[in-house]
């Protein structure tokens, strides 16, 4: 069963991958409204074509992993579709399926069919080698985020059957959390990477601050309302006794860490808007490899603790990340760091200047 879902799952996981690009685009370009509202209908598209499939007739996973595969083929082909005829994208389409896009393509006929082609420019491999830079510490930390809670998986099996299933749940609600987490760091990020890179390292620094304190107060908020409904939302997320009171136990523990983990993922998203993932990536590397996991496997096969060990293994790993990211936040150098970027900046300018001479040459 496992396998028919995850060949299904793996293109699903993939298409995913696409889309948030795309969406990562338009919320630059200041169309996060539209992101937004497709994200938050495509949701809701696949909750209701769910409960109507699965209330209509018995389904299999497989089945439920090619409905979603469906729902999210449709709504990015339609995204692509409808951005592209409002023209949001059309300046940056040239960089994504333009030039250099061709020019790998003439490069790979050209090993095929050992026919010449022109080599690419200086500046388009800087283009190709800064979105590297950028992208390799950013998949490397979604790579630690993700395989963190995979490991502490198999730390809950050793508990047993109930303790997998309790923490299976206890996933997809801190999964709810990030989504809070990860519209504030996104939000934050921007602006604080937009100042930054136009010379105004005081509203970089005042954005920044800003961004860190709102969202520790919508976590406090958060966790407050998860506090109140208690046992409520237990009720609601599993009908098993068993279940129901291991959820109740781990509340108070998932409310804190919400706090530790928005305040920790917001500040990684700022410390990589001042142009430094490697440092972020390095510190949450450090904080989940040497103190989470670590503390997991003690309480779990030393002390025998329950999963209230692991939950409080991943809030101290959490408090740690958010700790010392935060404080790399108060000493940072904001005007050099602007002037770094400035500086960057103006070279790439002067790069794609220099390219779009060189290409109306080349025409003439």
């Amino acid at each position: 069963i496992g396998y028919q879902f995850g060949m299904v799952e793996l293109f699903h996981e993939w298409l995913i991958g696409m889309s948030y690009a795309y969406h990562g685009l338009l919320e630059v370009i200041d169309y996060e409204w539209f992101s937004t509202f497709l994200s938050i209908a495509e949701e809701l598209a696949d909750f209701f074509v769910m409960l109507i499939v699965v209330g209509l007739r018995e389904t299999t996973l497989r089945e439920i992993a090619l409905i979603q595969l469906a729902i999210g083929i449709v709504f990015f082909l339609f995204t692509c579709w409808f951005t592209v005829c409002k023209g949001w994208v059309n300046p940056y389409l040239d960089g994504m399926v333009g030039s250099l896009a061709i020019r790998v393509r003439h490069f790979l006929l050209t090993c095929v069919s050992g026919v010449q082609t022109k080599p690419l420019p200086p500046q388009e491999w800087e283009a190709v080698r800064n979105v590297t830079k950028t992208a390799i510490p950013l998949s490397f930390g979604y790579l630690l985020q993700y395989g963190e809670w995979e490991v502490l998986t198999i730390f809950a099996a050793a508990l047993g059957p109930a303790e997998v299933a309790t923490w299976g749940i206890m996933d997809s609600l801190w999964g709810m959390f990030e989504v809070l987490t990860e519209g504030f760091g996104d939000g934050g990020e921007v602006r604080c990477a937009f100042h930054l890179g136009a010379g105004n390292p005081t509203k970089a620094r005042l954005s920044a601050y800003k961004t860190l304190a709102l969202s520790v107060l919508a976590a406090t908020l958060l966790t407050s309302i998860i506090f109140m409904i208690g046992e409520d939302l237990a009720v609601w997320l599993t009908p098993d006794p068993t279940l129901q009171r291991f959820i109740t136990q781990l509340l108070p523990l998932v409310g804190i860490g919400n706090i530790a983990l928005t305040a920790g993922s917001v500040s990684w998203a700022l410390v990589g808007a001042q142009g430094r993932y490697r440092l972020a990536t390095l510190i949450a590397f450090v904080c989940t490899w040497g103190i989470t996991l670590p503390l997991g496997a003690l309480f779990t096969y030393g002390f025998n603790f329950d999963l209230q060990g692991i939950v409080s293994s991943v809030v101290i790993g959490y408090s740690f990340t958010g700790t010392c990211l935060f404080y790399i936040l108060l000493r940072s150098d904001w005007e050099r760091l602007s002037r770094i970027l400035v500086e960057a900046n103006e070279s790439d300018s002067s790069d794609e200047s220099s390219s779009s001479s060189e290409s109306s040459d080349d025409e003439d």
